[in-house]
């Protein structure tokens, strides 16, 4: 059985919520002799901040996040790709509400969560999140 990125990541997610439940029960032993975090909603509330302001809740368990940052070093990696003319990215166009479909010979960059195009002398500014496949040479690579 093989599995696939977003399994892995969330075995990876599953195995760091472990690692700090174990630290936790740890300080518990420690904090059941100190007087002020013996308190289970002191230490409820320090150990909520910690996660905060580390950013672990936000980079581990934020799902869309991992998705975009997928597709953006992929087309990252397309943008600067010698063999760029066999790729094509379909996305979504809310303005004429269809499917469209562009070579990455057009690309020109990635700025941030945006992919830059240029076409007929003007650059357009393509949401990553609005990608919904990327193929090489018709073969799907990357779908949503």
């Amino acid at each position: 059985m093989k599995l696939s990125d977003s399994d892995k990541h969330f075995l990876v997610s599953l195995l760091y919520a472990s690692g700090i439940i174990m630290f936790w029960r740890g300080i518990w032993g420690i904090a059941d002799i100190t007087p002020i975090i013996d308190n289970v909603f002191v230490s409820f509330f320090i150990g909520l901040l910690i996660l905060t302001f580390t950013g672990i809740i936000y980079r581990e368990f934020d799902p869309l996040e991992q998705k975009l940052g997928r597709i953006s070093r992929l087309l990252e990696h397309i943008v600067s790709e010698k063999k760029a003319h066999e790729y094509d990215i379909h996305y979504y166009d809310e303005i004429i509400n269809k499917q469209v479909k562009i070579n990455a010979i057009h690309f020109r960059r990635m700025e941030f969560e945006y992919l830059v195009i240029k076409r007929h002398g003007k650059e357009f500014f393509i949401p990553v999140q609005r990608v919904t496949q990327v193929c090489q040479k018709d073969n799907t690579i990357w779908k949503k």
